[in-house]
């Protein structure tokens, strides 16, 4: 007999106790639909296989402009797009922002055809006000094979892919900081891409810009940053040479200093803020945190491919606690008390530290290939947060966010739909975010706390290292999670228990 998958009996849950096991069928089959309602990119007849970016930032302005250089390969045959004049063509997800000026064939530099498209989507009656843009480019390869564009275009700061967070909303109250807001899938809002998950691949890019701005990006800086045009502007060239998701495509254009967090023959690390955090954390032992919680992770986790570890301290302005960029996260200002950060410890900053280094491999290695799946990075993050949490301060400390996470959990699912209420919920026709709620963080880490308290921490803590090697920087389901799950714990005492969750 085969087994029901967890998918399933998790979207069962959902439909509730009279639905067959046909309409449990079909519901997984429309589960699936989400990943074409969410990007209009066709996956199945091209792949990106590396991006180069040649852009110059205007601070003041607020607007990026350049160029990008994609390299695809062509699978099938395409679908036709006659509706805008095109025979076949690879079709690339964009933004409202996103002012195509032309494209080319990177290779001989001939001019294509290209159009774009918008269409609103609906949920039945309900406009959801959900914009999506498809650019539709003629490549004229006869059969398969691989090919290269440069589209040339500029980004307005109506996107909401980039924050340019003013001065009044920093901490050094002068100039504007530049972030990126790209999860799940607003890449496509600052760059013309196949904005999925499902795909993974390295970038090259050259960043311009006027000013005193310090340019980061979620790759490794390749050389000093230049001076350009007399001396004005300043020209910096980063590299990622691991294959990473679009949303994982990060930029920082801001005025902030660095300290190198040092330890002997550990991972390189530094932390990017204005000088005002700067200093306080200077002055504080906060900092000391950061090699002995990533020791942890390499012991839990298995190496560390990224390189270096960055950390950016965003100013209040920026709308989310943290960010998992590769070799670059993000960590909010606001989980520091910056007035007593040297006279009692900041459980907030280490937390939120804790989940960002986390994803360095749930989440930047080991990548969920739909927003449905998120649950594979954010809950299991969750879960790992909580045994760093309890090394660096004890098991009260560990058993206190546990607490606090699961409480937050039975609050906020009152408010959800049946079908929300599962760890992949049906998004076909939702907004993308809708995928990120407190069942994706913290049921998924409650799932993995139930299965610790089902077999053991070892045996879990195993199947996950497992699941890591054997998905090591590719896009992944709950399915394959599933597929290293019946290896780790037999199938007949899993089946019996996961069905009662």
């Amino acid at each position: 007999m085969r087994a029901v998958p967890l998918v399933l009996l998790l979207l069962s849950a959902a439909l509730g106790e009279d639905s067959s096991p046909e309409d449990i069928q079909t519901l997984h089959d429309r589960y699936r639909m989400e990943h074409r309602d969410h990007t209009l990119s066709d996956v199945e007849s091209y792949r990106t296989l590396d991006m180069a970016l040649k852009l110059t930032v205007d601070m003041e302005m607020e607007q990026i402009t350049g160029e990008v250089v994609q390299r695809f390969v062509k699978l099938r045959p395409p679908a036709s797009y006659t509706h805008l004049g095109l025979e076949r063509g690879l079709v690339l997800d964009v933004g409202e922002a996103v002012s195509v000026r032309s494209v080319e064939d990177a290779d001989t530099g001939r001019a294509l055809s290209h159009g774009v498209e918008c269409t609103k989507t609906y949920n039945g009656d309900a406009y959801t006000g959900v914009m999506r843009c498809a650019l539709v480019v003629e490549e004229g390869l006869e059969g398969v094979g691989e090919f290269s564009l440069r589209i040339h275009y500029s980004v307005s700061n109506a996107t909401s892919a980039l924050h340019f967070i003013p001065p009044h909303q920093t901490h050094g109250g002068a100039r504007s900081f530049l972030v990126s807001v790209t999860q799940p899938s607003n890449t496509r809002g600052w760059i013309p891409c196949q904005d999925t998950a499902a795909v993974k691949f390295p970038f090259r890019a050259e960043v311009t810009v006027r000013g005193p701005y310090r340019v980061l990006m979620s790759g490794l800086q390749a050389g000093r940053p230049v001076r350009v045009r007399g001396g004005a502007w300043t020209r910096t060239s980063f590299e990622q040479a691991l294959p990473v998701p679009p949303y994982l495509i990060a930029i920082t254009v801001a005025d902030v200093q660095s300290v190198e967090v040092v330890k002997e023959g550990g991972i390189p690390m530094r932390v990017w803020a204005e000088r005002p955090v700067l200093q306080a954390l200077k002055d504080s032992s906060l900092l000391s945190v950061m090699p002995r919680m990533m020791d942890i992770c390499i012991a839990k986790l298995g190496q560390y491919p990224w390189g270096r570890y960055d950390v950016v301290i965003t100013p209040p302005g920026y709308i989310f606690g943290g960010m998992e960029y590769p070799g670059m996260n993000y960590v909010s200002s606001t989980t520091l008390d910056l007035n007593r950060l040297s006279s009692r410890p900041n459980y907030a900053f280490t937390q939120m530290l804790a989940h960002e280094m986390i994803h360095s491999w749930f989440g930047d290695i080991v990548t969920p290939s739909y927003v449905g799946d998120s649950w594979l990075a954010e809950g299991i993050t969750v879960f790992i947060e909580f045994e760093v949490m309890e090394e660096l301060y004890g098991e009260e400390v560990g058993m206190f966010i546990r607490r606090k996470k699961f409480t937050s959990l039975k609050t906020a699912i009152l408010g959800y739909s049946e079908r929300s209420r599962v760890l992949t919920p049906y998004l076909f026709h939702k907004h993308p975010m809708e995928g990120l709620s407190y069942v994706t963080y913290n049921k998924g880490a409650l799932f993995m706390e139930y299965l610790v308290s089902v077999f053991d921490r070892p045996a879990v803590e195993g199947m996950l290292r497992k699941f890591l090697e054997r998905f090591y920087f590719q896009s992944v389901d709950t399915e394959d999670f599933l597929h290293v799950l019946r290896e780790a714990i037999p199938q007949t005492i899993w089946v019996r228990h996961f069905t009662c969750f």
